[in-house]
């Protein structure tokens, strides 16, 4: 059983969380650094949930934005790239179904 005097916050799945996303204080990551030095099941599961996190990152990889969004954001191209951008008012308007997956791919 557990011992209800260590708060959930304490749990080793807690910590190793907070460890991986960056979200110790600076003294609680260096102690975490030093337990996981000295315990090889906690390193195991470090590098397992590390693995997890990357696989799920490249799973889960946010598309870059479309060019139109960038040129407009001021970050891509100059304006001549937004005057090569085919005018949205004269395209054909979509189908309430492809807004939809539009929507969906976007999430």
């Amino acid at each position: 059983m557990s011992d209800p005097k260590q708060s959930q916050s304490d749990s080793p799945n807690t910590r190793l969380e907070a460890y991986l996303d960056d979200r110790m204080t600076i003294s609680d990551r260096e102690a975490f650094e030093v337990e996981l030095a000295s315990d090889q099941e906690l390193r195991r599961q470090c590098d397992l949930q590390r693995e997890i996190d990357e696989s799920l990152g490249r799973m889960f990889a946010v598309p870059a934005p479309p060019i139109d969004i960038i040129a407009l954001s001021g970050e891509g191209e100059s304006a001549e790239t937004l005057n090569q951008l085919p005018d949205r008012k004269k395209a054909k308007p979509r189908k309430p179904w492809q807004t939809v997956v539009a929507v969906l791919v976007a999430c």
